[in-house]
């Protein structure tokens, strides 16, 4: 609970700052910092248990692409160009993580067969 209220004071302050420097994305940086504060806050807490493991590498990756993705915002004023890119990274982001690609190829079969099933539910009515 403290981590939450640290986190939702860290936010109030952050969006205050940096909705005047770089306008409304200052609202979705600040909550995006907030987070992560809250994250890093509970990491320390739960290591204290030796409970955790964090993959670093592909944590690193992880705020590297989302860092990248964040600045073309900025950088680029072309919205078609900045899409491209974000798919880019997300592509590049399923080539680098196995367990990712596992996890949202189980995720669409899941998807894709619950929309059979309910497209036959919906045949069988009439």
């Amino acid at each position: 609970m403290v981590t939450t209220v640290l986190g939702a004071i860290a936010n109030v302050i952050l969006t205050l700052i940096l909705i005047r420097i770089i306008g409304s994305n200052g609202a979705a940086m600040a909550n995006a910092l907030s987070f992560l504060l809250v994250s890093i806050l509970r990491y320390l807490e739960i290591k204290k248990a030796d409970k955790i493991a964090i993959d670093w590498k592909k944590c690193l990756t992880l705020h590297v692409l989302f860092g990248i993705s964040w600045a073309s915002l900025f950088i680029l004023k072309n919205d078609i160009v900045v899409f491209l890119i974000g798919l880019a990274l997300l592509v590049l982001e399923l080539v680098l993580d196995r367990e990712l690609k596992s996890v949202l190829k189980n995720f669409s079969f899941s998807i894709i067969n619950r929309s059979f099933s309910i497209i036959n539910r919906i045949k069988n009515r009439f």
